[in-house]
């Protein structure tokens, strides 16, 4: 609520259930989290090692999890995408909130090294294709973890690079503003691009690198 804004829903409710597939889904005041029986009753030293593999690894999977869907609220509830190729927006926000949190709990030498582990998770598969991609990249590739690493990750890393720019707190105070004036819109790549450079064309030029480009920025 401080960093993004306040939602339009009077609560917001959470419902565990046994699923099939480890994961979770975010409507508008609510979010279904499915915890699978073959995680719950994995040993604690297994689940860290399956968890490892995962290109979302932060935290600790209840609470990586948990994070995204309830930052879909606001990214995806409040603001989402406009074509399939554009679902970059809400995965992005979504898994660079998740990072905000990784950071407020686990302190700053952590938040570098989550950082390290996720940038070096996205340049195994940068030359795979463009977070632009979006679900296309999930048809093309018998491997969830280079979708997630392109659509999650890759704009996550973007975010969290403009904030080493201007700051976390000027980030999210754009970010809230976006969302303020673009309230239950659907919007494209590039739209969403000119409203995150704020005008500035180098800017603009060097997320749509981030974006619809192949591999890494330079210097990223």
């Amino acid at each position: 609520l401080e960093r993004f804004g306040p939602l339009d829903v009077p609560e917001l409710n959470i419902l565990l259930r046994r699923g099939s597939n480890f994961g979770g889904v975010s409507y508008s005041g609510l979010i279904v989290l499915n915890v699978d029986k073959s995680w719950a009753c994995m040993p604690a030293g297994k689940q860290r090692e399956k968890r490892e593999e995962s290109p979302l690894s932060m935290i600790d999977a209840g609470t990586d999890l948990l994070c995204h869907e309830i930052a879909h609220q606001w990214w995806g509830g409040l603001l989402s995408w406009k074509n399939v190729s554009d679902n970059w927006i809400t995965e992005g926000l979504a898994t660079y909130a998740t990072l905000i949190y990784s950071r407020e709990r686990l302190g700053e030498k952590a938040y570098r090294n989550i950082l390290r582990r996720l940038r070096q998770q996205v340049k195994r598969n940068a030359r795979k294709g463009a977070a632009a991609d979006g679900f296309k990249l999930k048809l093309q590739y018998d491997d969830p973890r280079i979708y997630q690493s392109l659509v999650y990750l890759k704009p996550a890393l973007m975010l969290a690079e403009i904030a080493d720019r201007i700051g976390e707190a000027d980030l999210c105070q754009l970010l809230r503003r976006i969302l303020s004036d673009c309230r239950y819109r659907n919007l494209g790549t590039n739209e969403f691009l000119v409203l995150l450079s704020g005008g500035d064309a180098a800017l603009h030029g060097r997320l749509s690198d981030w974006i619809c480009g192949l591999g890494l920025p330079e210097g990223a």
